[in-house]
């Protein structure tokens, strides 16, 4: 199993979806795009909140990842602790 699952998120102008031309203020409290010149007053929060539907979806392929790398190494512990016994069998 994996030691880490992060992932990294890039976030989308709204108005233009752009990923990569933003300015901002040095805390982020202010954010501009500069390819649609759309103004996020909240920040990096705002641009956050509209990228919601994103996030969650990178969070449920994250959930599912975990979830078949769990199961996975289940079925692997189970089967060598028992290899030996001629009862039980495994497919």
């Amino acid at each position: 199993m994996k030691d880490n699952y992060s992932k990294s998120i890039q976030l989308r102008c709204a108005t233009c979806g752009d990923t990569s031309n933003f300015e901002y203020n040095e805390d982020k409290t202010w954010i501009k795009c500069n390819r649609c010149n759309r103004e996020y007053p909240g920040g990096y929060d705002e641009l956050v909140q509209l990228n919601e539907n994103t996030i969650s979806e990178e969070l449920d392929s994250v959930k599912k990842e975990v979830t078949r790398d769990l199961q996975n190494e289940l079925n692997t512990m189970l089967k060598k602790v028992f290899a030996n016994n001629k009862n039980i069998k495994f497919k």
